[in-house]
């Protein structure tokens, strides 16, 4: 099967239709915890289907950082659709986040599994800190 694309607009380049799915890199990028006064750097993944700051236990662990315990535990979902096992049960004291130029926020974290990176952040947090304003605009 062939599948053809018109243009609508006589003037624009045609693309062309890709036979297969692109791969996209994933929006990672090293930062700094400030933990008590004591700063590490940290590799860090921007995820668009996060709901909640998710820290790694291995760094939690390593540390030292402190945290409080819930008696019921709340459901951490991955974007598989499958509940964490160990998420959900502990979350950070304030600590503090510094990304980029010196810009730093105050934030708690789940504490979960996290593969390789040490703080996975929800985008809709990135948004509102660090406001896109074209993503607001509706495309011509």
């Amino acid at each position: 099967m062939h599948l053809k694309r018109k243009n609508k607009e006589p003037d624009s380049p045609q693309r062309p239709i890709p036979s297969f799915p692109k791969h996209y890199s994933c929006l990672e990028a090293p930062a700094q915890l400030d933990v008590e006064g004591k700063r590490t750097r940290i590799h860090i993944l921007l995820d668009s289907g996060a709901s909640c700051f998710l820290l790694s236990e291995k760094l939690v662990e390593r540390l030292d950082i402190p945290y409080k315990v819930r008696k019921i535990p709340i459901k951490i979902v991955g974007f598989n659709g499958l509940s964490s096992s160990s998420g959900g049960q502990r979350y950070t004291r304030p600590i503090t986040l510094e990304i980029g130029n010196g810009h730093s926020s105050p934030i708690s974290a789940e504490i979960a599994p996290t593969g390789r990176f040490d703080l996975i952040i929800p985008f809709e947090w990135w948004y509102h800190e660090h406001h896109i304003s074209h993503l607001d605009q509706p495309k011509k």
